[in-house]
């Protein structure tokens, strides 16, 4: 019985994928460059795409900085945003193409991928599984984990990751045993060639929003660097799409060695351009290059989920200035870096600057305020009884 169910999921998803490829011609600007792409790659719509550009004149004028820019990802889509849901999209189309029944992502206890995953799954009507580990206590972490309750998704909790990687092989088999496939494992962050891709599509969308006149080119991007998938699709599609951007992605997490850092960042990069130039003959040449990207490790503060002062600060003025909410965790830390480094170097001033804000923002309370978090795993209640981290941000 169990093979027979597992045959109608894989041909039901091979016809869902073929039709949300179909439908899918035309609609997102890599598959307009690169039209063969169109039966090479799945994907399944979950954002509402070109997000839009805005410029920062308020924050501009008090800077002195007269091309400040901001690119909105935290409005990808209604239910629940932010750059997860690009990744998403390529990541679910092949989940969905392979007909497996569910799906499952590792992260920290707030992951925001993780939230995502849920929600976006949930929605396709696949199974949820999400394996956590602890991080410090912050107000996303208490909305994200309400929504996953809420979303239906599976929450284990693992003391450290080397526990976590134990039971993903046993939990998979009973998932197997109980719904007739694997499931299908997204890595942290979404961060493979697959969901890469999202961004490698974002950059072609800049780059038609820069045609359109919405903004000029820019000088510099500063984006956030914590998994890797974000800023390598940018990097390669920046590359691919023509733009001649410096790209300066922020690292947010202090255990990454920055020589480590830059080679998972630069092998997640070679890795994507490869995989494209294997389905497209003639694609540029998109390699890692030291010239274009410059990561920036000096605004992590002590560690992953620990805001600091100077994110804080950033966050604040941000949202005194343009009314734009963003998180201390990631973006909090990314834009006090561009400011950091307008205020050391005038000659930033002159220069056509955009920041990638990559976070879901929102409280949520219609459906956060129906979940008891006792509903929750034993383990998260502390997160709920507790202090939150100095500086919290707030959602």
């Amino acid at each position: 019985m169990v093979t027979h169910v597992k045959t109608i999921r894989l041909l039901v998803g091979v016809l869902l994928a073929s039709a949300w490829l179909g439908l899918a011609f035309g609609a997102r600007p890599l598959f307009d460059a690169y039209p063969e792409l169109q039966e090479k790659i799945a994907w399944v719509k979950l954002a509402n795409l070109p997000t839009p550009i805005k410029k920062l004149d308020n924050l501009g004028r008090e800077l002195g900085v007269n091309n400040l820019y901001v690119k909105l990802d935290n409005v990808t889509n209604p239910t629940f945003g932010g750059n997860k849901v690009r990744k998403l999209e390529f990541l679910f189309g092949q989940a969905l193409q392979g007909g497996y029944a569910g799906v499952a992502t590792d992260g920290c206890y707030g992951t925001n991928h993780g939230c995502a995953t849920a929600v976006h799954a949930h929605q396709l009507g696949l199974k949820c599984h999400l394996f956590l580990t602890p991080q410090p206590a912050t107000s996303y972490l208490r909305r994200n984990l309400k929504l996953d309750y809420y979303y239906g998704a599976e929450l284990h909790c693992f003391a450290n990751r080397a526990e976590r990687e134990a039971q993903k092989p046993v939990i998979n088999q009973a998932f197997k045993a109980a719904h007739g496939t694997d499931l299908y494992f997204i890595p942290v962050g979404g961060s493979n060639v697959i969901g890469a891709l999202g961004f490698v599509n974002a950059a072609f969308e800049l780059k038609e929003q820069i045609d359109a006149g919405l903004m000029p080119m820019p000088d510099i991007i500063y984006v956030t660097l914590g998994s890797c998938g974000t800023a390598a699709g940018i990097i390669v599609g920046c590359k691919a799409a023509g733009l001649t951007c410096k790209i300066v992605p922020v690292s947010v997490e202090l255990e990454w060695a920055p020589g480590v850092l830059r080679r998972s960042l630069s092998a997640l990069v070679n890795e994507l351009d490869a995989f494209l130039a294997g389905l497209v003959p003639g694609f540029p040449p998109c390699a890692y290059d030291d010239n274009q990207v410059t990561i920036e490790y000096n605004f992590v503060g002590t560690g992953y989920a620990k805001a600091t002062a100077q994110a804080q600060a950033a966050i604040q003025l941000l949202e005194n200035t343009e009314q734009i909410k963003l998180d201390g965790t990631y973006t909090g830390k990314t834009f006090a870096a561009l400011l950091a480094h307008i205020q050391a170097d005038p000659e930033l001033k002159n220069k056509t600057i955009l920041f990638w804000d990559t976070f879901c923002n929102g409280e949520f309370t219609e459906i956060t305020s129906q979940v008891d978090y006792k509903l929750l795993p034993e383990a998260l209640h502390a997160y709920f009884e507790g202090p939150l981290e100095q500086y919290d941000a707030g959602v």
